[in-house]
Formats: structure tokens, sequence, C-alpha cells
């Protein structure tokens, strides 16, 4: 998984980050989810362990439940760089405005 493109992705949400040390990041979500106490994600900073891979599975499960988003789709999302799936949105828009 590609810590860029998860930390994309809740920016994209409106996920804050609100703190990091030397280990995570700590993102608050937006008031319009609603959690019920201080509800906080904790993105490990280093993507090149196993234990980040591992860590990151369960976090997705948790993503995934809260946006209705198969787990799956986000997993094979959150693997690709940024540069990948910007790549991939202009072939899909240069194939559609072929097909018109």
């Amino acid at each position: 998984m590609k810590l860029e493109t998860i930390i994309a992705f809740l920016k994209s949400k409106n996920w804050k980050l609100s703190k990091a040390n030397d280990k995570f990041f700590h993102f608050i979500p937006p008031k319009k989810l609603k959690f019920e106490s201080e509800f906080m994600l904790e993105i490990p900073k280093n993507e090149k362990t196993l234990t980040f891979l591992r860590y990151m599975i369960i976090v997705t499960e948790g993503i995934s439940e809260i946006y209705q988003i198969d787990k799956d789709r986000l997993i094979a999302l959150f693997s690709k760089s940024l540069e990948e799936i910007k790549l991939e949105r202009a072939i899909t828009k240069g194939m559609v405005a072929l097909s018109k």
C-alpha cells in the first residue's frame, strides 16, 4: 500500500492531520461523520515494513465500513501510486471523449 495515496484519500474526505510523531500520522474525521468520542486514525509513517501492511489492512477495513466501500477495492486503490491513479483517470476521460 502507498502512504501518499492513503493520505490523499483521507484528505479528499476532509480528514485532518491532527498530529504526528516519529511513528504515526494521526488523522481526525470530519465532523459530519459524527463519531461518539474523539476518534482518530493512526497511519504508520514507514510503509516499507511488514507491520505497515498488516496495520493498514485493519485500518482499510475500518475505512471501508465508514464509507461503505468494498474493502478489496480500497486495498487496490491504496496499492497504486498517485501517478498511476492520475494516468488511469486521464485514460478513462480520453476513452469517454472518444466514445461521444
